[in-house]
């Protein structure tokens, strides 16, 4: 049997066009990857720096001059350099720190025409930008008690990129010697603070958006990143999101906090989460915080068209490694550790022409929900498909199911429909994990109609019982260490994912390199890189 990596052709384009306008998501890559910005003629370029700057500096120079030139010394000066609507750059130094800084949201100004303030960039070519400076390799350092960005809907805010920027909310780690807590109504220990890192609500007369951030540590906030109403165009690309928890509002039926995201979006014309690190979102087990069926690494809700969610590992999810509501694109991703990989659904404002697309996408080793009293809510589901839309499945690999709970690799569920063709689930291999009937790939009886099955392999044989033969099918995370040389297991693999530096891109400690590496070992070809643009 030959197996090959799926692209997109016919059933899913590459670029949404919808309104024609360019967007800042379409601006060039360099040739690792990264977004090219290139000031315009009229840029101005303004520079913080907590180690050599004094807010007495015109903040026009890296460095002082000793003429009055040089860095400010406050993020909040510098903010207030920036022109609402043009092109400028704020540029804080790689290395420095600041502690409670205030947040980076960019001014803005009246439009009398429109009836409501609004800033931000010229244009998508020309964004407005908040990134770094300076040849040190740490990322300039925001310990913040409060979000790093806080856009509310009194105003509009558009064209804007954030890159390179490293948010810690220091006082929400319990391993922090600045760890603050209080106790909640009802008798719980709780964090003093609970900010999101990026909290961006759209205005309802004007949209908000056309968004990246870029590059970003977003650490031990509420949820890393919120984006809703009435937005457009949300990019989040090669961040680390990592130990978000909810430390302010109680579950109802036991009082513990939960419901707590790595990224929560909805309302959202246009998505793209692309080759991000999502680690250990949704609980905190040192706060007693246990696992939820509320929280995930990425809670993508309904009303957001188109969503591609491209590249990314998604690891230790409190339910979830990603939430698909609105259903669209998922290439090439890795689920690791999570009790349910990816569920991907959808709504009649969600997935572009009603299609789902989940392909190239690896499932390693799903767990279980443990919730706040130590109980454990068996879970083990690597893919778990719903009907409602048309839905295209091939080439995704589940592997090595955890959980004790006999639960298909693939699970295809939903009421029956009979008005719409059947979704194909084609090419895709399951090893080891198998429902109490030994099936990999579930479809209930009464959905056996919605569902066309073909070409799937289930540990080593095909759909007729035959064997299938591959070169090398017993590879996991633990060979994948060894061959590089490391050893260490998935713990070591995630550590160095969440340690990179800022503009590196160590491919070997990516989605693209392990799964390329499992694909390999079952004759699959490996990934060529596609450009997933949003257009609106």
């Amino acid at each position: 049997m030959a197996l090959t990596r799926t692209t997109l052709h016919g059933c899913v384009a590459l670029c949404v066009m919808v309104c024609g306008a360019q967007t800042l998501h379409a601006l060039p890559r360099d040739a690792n990857g990264w977004t090219i910005f290139t000031p315009s003629t009229d840029t101005v370029k303004i520079y913080v720096s907590s180690s050599v700057g004094d807010d007495a500096f015109n903040g026009l120079m890296p460095d002082p001059d000793g003429a009055g030139g040089g860095p400010k010394r406050t993020v909040a000066e510098g903010l207030k350099l920036l022109r609402p609507q043009q092109p400028d750059w704020l540029l804080l130094r790689r290395g420095d720190t600041w502690t409670d800084p205030g947040s980076l949201n960019v001014p803005r100004k009246l439009d009398k025409s429109l009836g409501f303030d609004i800033g931000g960039g010229r244009a998508a070519n020309e964004p407005q930008i908040v990134a770094a400076y300076g040849s040190s390799p740490e990322r300039p350092l925001l310990r913040t008690s409060t979000p790093v960005v806080n856009i509310v809907g009194n105003g509009v805010t558009r064209f804007v990129a954030w890159v390179g920027l490293h948010c810690y909310a220091f006082t929400r780690d319990p391993a922090s010697p600045d760890f603050a807590t209080t106790l909640s109504a009802t008798g719980y220990v709780i964090p003093r603070h609970n900010p999101n890192g990026f909290r961006i609500l759209g205005h309802a007369s004007g949209w908000t958006g056309d968004f990246l951030i870029e590059d970003c540590v977003i650490d031990f906030f509420d949820g890393g990143i919120t984006c809703q109403t009435n937005m457009r165009n949300m990019a989040v690309r090669r961040c680390i999101i990592t130990n978000s928890y909810n430390g302010q509002f109680p579950d109802s039926n036991n009082g513990y906090p939960d419901r707590s995201q790595g990224i929560f979006c909805i309302d959202t014309l246009g998505l793209l989460v692309e080759e991000c690190l999502l680690y250990h979102n949704g609980w905190n087990a040192t706060m007693g915080y246990g696992m939820s069926i509320y929280s995930h690494n990425m809670y993508l809700s309904t009303d957001i068209n188109p969503c591609r969610v491209i590249g990314n590992i998604a690891c230790g999810a409190g339910s979830n490694g990603g939430q698909m509501r609105a259903g669209g694109i998922a290439d090439n991703n890795l689920f690791l550790r999570n009790p349910i990989g990816l569920f991907l659904s959808g709504d009649p404002n969600g997935a572009e022409e009603g299609i789902n697309t989940c392909i190239n996408n690896v499932f390693v080793e799903a767990n279980d929900i443990v919730n706040n009293q130590g109980e454990v809510a068996r879970r083990g589901v690597g893919l778990d498909i719903k009907r409602k839309p048309l839905g295209f499945y091939k080439g995704n690999i589940c592997l090595d199911r955890l959980s004790a709970r006999q639960q298909a690799g693939i699970r295809c569920t939903e009421d029956p429909i009979t008005t719409a063709p059947p979704i194909l689930v084609t090419g895709n291999i399951v090893r080891n994990w198998n429902n109490a009937s030994g099936q990999g790939i579930e479809v209930p009886p009464e959905l056996v109609n919605d569902f066309i099955l073909t070409g799937n392999v289930v540990d080593g044989k095909d759909q007729a019982g035959n064997p299938v033969v591959f070169p090398d099918p017993n590879r996991n995370m633990d060979t994948y260490m060894n061959h590089l040389g490391i050893g260490g297991g998935w713990e070591e693999f995630i550590r160095r994912a969440a340690a990179r530096p800022w503009g590196q891109w160590p491919r070997e400690f990516s989605a693209d390199g392990f799964n390329d590496y499992i694909r390999e070992g079952f004759g699959m070809d490996q990934k060529t890189a596609a450009s997933y643009v949003l257009i609106h």
